[in-house]
């Protein structure tokens, strides 16, 4: 072989490796550009959740202080003996806890049916843990307080009233309305009338054509809402549970200490407020999947946060509302899921 011919040979060879060493830097390139982009959705979505978090978090707390107007039945009769005595002041206490938590209901909705039961009348127990309720003293009945109506319950239900005639909203009503709720909290819930002032036009959407919007995270979906979620272990949910449930600080209906079952009667919850992540998938246990209506009003007791921790007959299959799952169930034989790791949470905030 001529020197030329040796030469060509050996610059082709160079212009090879060349070409090899730019196609590795570009791959490189391309996948640091992802990794970048990826983590600047995942930043995006945490400042949104915290924003969210601050927001709902106000009102949240404010029940723990809050004066709960109810009107008490001066005389209740004793199931025991169905002798006629004054409501005792234990009685209160339970009043309380069950007006707070319908309070809270109806004010920080998870679910359109939240809206669209207003306030209910509180039993009076005699034995809250068995909801043996005192009797009526006329003898007629159950002993009950009386919750008056509420203004932003009614403000949600006006809300509501006017979308039911959209055909659009009806066929996707229970679509994403966790985060469909949330946004009215967020709007409506506060006191501050510019709130969407906070919030930039590609953090909300209209995500089905509903005619109800939501927060939508950098990836374009809805940022979804558990009021209460017993079955979702974090830093302010700890496993197990330590702290006293906020709604319930005489703790009538139990305590954080396990019971025989090895899930406590009660402990703190905080609201879940959540994105799918990069992967698009929640995978958190909710009545959507698969599909149930979950009514708070006709759990026992009414408006129990744990109801979902009950026996058999009550739990969902993969634990109580708000415990981790790869959903939907077709996902678990196709790896197409790598469950809630990816997600992002307001329990979460700080540790990422």
């Amino acid at each position: 072989m001529s020197h030329s011919s040796r030469r060509r040979a050996f610059t082709l060879i160079e212009l090879l490796v060349v070409a090899t060493i730019i196609a590795i830097l570009a791959g490189a390139a391309v996948v640091a550009i992802g990794h970048a982009l990826e983590s600047t959705k995942i930043a995006k979505t945490c400042a949104l959740i915290a924003k969210l978090n601050a927001i709902v978090m106000q009102r949240w707390e404010s029940y723990r202080f809050r004066r709960v107007p109810t009107e008490m039945p001066q005389l209740v009769m004793r199931p025991t003996d169905r002798k006629v005595i004054p409501t005792p002041p234990s009685a209160a206490a339970q009043v309380r806890c069950d007006a707070v938590r319908d309070l809270m209901r109806v004010e920080m909705p998870e679910r359109w049916q939240d809206i669209a039961t207003g306030p209910n009348a509180i039993p009076i127990y005699f034995n809250p843990l068995t909801r043996q309720p005192y009797i009526d003293a006329s003898g007629k009945g159950a002993a009950t307080a009386t919750v008056p109506s509420n203004s932003l319950n009614s403000a949600y239900f006006a809300f509501f009233k006017s979308m039911v005639s959209n055909p659009n909203f009806t066929a996707n009503e229970f679509n994403h309305q966790g985060a469909k709720c949330l946004y009215l909290l967020v709007t409506m819930g506060g006191d501050d009338p510019d709130v969407l002032e906070n919030f930039s036009q590609d953090e909300i959407a209209d995500v089905d054509g509903s005619g109800s919007k939501c927060f939508i995270d950098a990836w374009g979906n809805p940022i979804e809402f558990l009021r209460w979620a017993p079955g979702y272990m974090s830093r302010l949910q700890p496993n197990p549970p330590t702290d006293a449930d906020q709604t319930d600080p005489t703790q009538v209906y139990g305590s954080p200490t396990p019971t025989v079952a090895g899930m406590p009667h009660t402990f703190a919850l905080y609201p879940l407020i959540y994105s799918a992540g990069p992967d698009g998938y929640y995978d958190i246990v909710n009545d959507q999947d698969p599909p149930r209506q979950f009514t708070y009003t006709l759990t026992a007791v009414m408006n129990n946060p744990f109801y979902s921790c009950g026996g058999a007959s009550v739990q969902f299959s993969d634990g109580p509302m708000g415990t981790p799952a790869i959903l939907p169930l077709s996902d678990r034989q196709t790896g197409r899921s790598i469950g809630n790791a990816d997600n992002i949470d307001n329990h979460s905030l700080g540790r990422r």
